[in-house]
């Protein structure tokens, strides 16, 4: 089984974003390649140059690890999340909720149409290809498999589109996916695979800022992003607070204390 550690120094104190005068990054989660990425990332950078006036550039990494070393970094002046992701460092890193995007996304195990598949409880009898160790499909899989994971065949990968490929080369059996990159699709290639599970936990993500950040800047940049329709992708873009975030500490605690435990160089002498 693939290593899901970082390989990072230490970082002891929380970044301070230091905003350009002319310019923001904004970070991009790395689930999807091309075209896919740049449909709902072009009407935020217009949304966010109308309401900043300044140059927006964009940033990523090649797999969600690598992303999460850069956002608590400082790489970024604001950045796209996972719900799990927002609240491990809403918890752990001090960073602050700005937009929470309302999706219609869950995670779902795919695998070829002739496959005997007889439930998520069997999951170790079959090769398996997650992205990478930091994303919540891999570490849905991970807590499916339970004590069997250690000895079952699981293959990780960049991201949920390296995932497709792996299954339409037959190199393993079951692939974990999110559904918009399955949707994205064409059917020709989704008629050679079938959904064989759907996970029954709700995808919605969000918009973060750093520590850092001044605060006229993120009004400015909140009043931009709350307009900006996104769908099919984002049922609702809207401005929230770290208070209206509280109920999902509950509900992801498995999943972002999962994600601290992969990630014991972000948080020092945190247990």
């Amino acid at each position: 089984m693939c290593g899901a550690y970082l390989s990072s120094p230490l970082l002891a104190q929380p970044p301070v974003q230091k905003v350009p005068s002319a310019s923001i990054t904004l970070g991009i989660l790395p689930v999807a390649k091309g075209r896919m990425a740049l449909k709902w990332v072009e009407p935020v950078l217009e949304a966010l140059k109308q309401h900043t006036g300044l140059d927006v550039k964009i940033g990523s990494a090649r797999n969600m690890s690598e992303y999460i070393k850069n956002v608590v970094r400082g790489d970024y002046t604001l950045f796209h999340s996972t719900m799990h992701m927002g609240l491990y460092l809403m918890r752990y890193h001090d960073f602050k909720p700005m937009i929470f995007a309302k999706a219609n996304v869950q995670i779902l195990l795919v695998g070829e149409p002739l496959l005997k598949f007889d439930g998520v409880q069997h999951l170790a009898d079959y090769s398996i290809a997650v992205p990478d160790p930091a994303s919540l499909a891999a570490i849905l899989v991970e807590q499916s498999l339970g004590e069997g994971l250690p000895s079952s065949d699981v293959h990780y990968f960049d991201d949920h589109w390296l995932v497709m490929e792996a299954l339409l080369s037959h190199s393993v059996q079951v692939g974990a996916v999110v559904s918009n990159v399955f949707d994205a699709m064409p059917d020709a290639i989704q008629q050679r695979l079938k959904v064989l599970y759907r996970f029954p936990v709700e995808l919605n993500g969000l918009i973060m800022v750093g520590p850092g950040v001044e605060p006229g800047l993120v009004a400015r940049m909140q009043l931009g992003l709350s307009g900006v329709n996104l769908k099919p992708f984002v049922k609702d873009m809207r401005v929230v607070t770290a208070k209206d975030l509280a109920p999902w500490f509950d509900e992801f605690e498995v999943y972002f204390e999962a994600l601290h435990k992969k990630l014991p160089e972000l948080s020092p002498g945190q247990p």
